[in-house]
């Protein structure tokens, strides 16, 4: 039986499954950094520099109150999760935050925020900004500090 001269074989004469193995690991690495960003107990976003939502998890969908899917909130403006008394309020705030967060490696708050859903939360928002392929993103941690 004639080999082919790209396939590696091993002492026994089978076939090596070197790539195999890396790839079933890179596999599970992603499943369990998704599952991870799912199901970390605070609601966690990923925006742009212009407050687009691009990733979020259950917890963060929730702050919408029911109002909007998981899915439905992907693309939409942070400002449909939080109640802001106008565009330039937001902008504002967004800033501020981004400003925050670039003087630094990560930047917490502590904030009182007039949710859509009609609620009130205190929260701890933790930023911290990344970029991807010359895009500069935000990686954003709620967490509920009401008492």
């Amino acid at each position: 039986m004639a080999k082919s001269p790209n396939v590696k074989t091993s002492v026994s004469g089978s076939p090596l499954a070197s790539t195999v193995i890396p790839l079933r690991q890179a596999a599970v690495e992603s499943s369990l950094k998704r599952a991870g960003f799912e199901f970390s107990g605070v609601a966690m976003l990923c925006v742009n520099s212009a407050g687009q939502i691009l990733a979020l998890n259950l917890e963060a969908a929730e702050l919408a109150g029911g109002h909007f899917s998981h899915d439905t909130l992907v693309g939409l403006s942070v400002a449909e999760l939080i109640s802001f008394p106008n565009h330039r309020a937001f902008a504002r705030r967004l800033s501020r935050l981004w400003a925050l967060a670039a003087g630094g490696t990560q930047s917490n708050v502590e904030t009182k925020l007039m949710l859509r859903g009609g609620g009130r939360l205190t929260a701890r928002v933790a930023v911290r900004l990344f970029r991807f392929e010359q895009e500069e993103f935000a990686s954003i941690a709620v967490t509920d500090t009401t008492q």
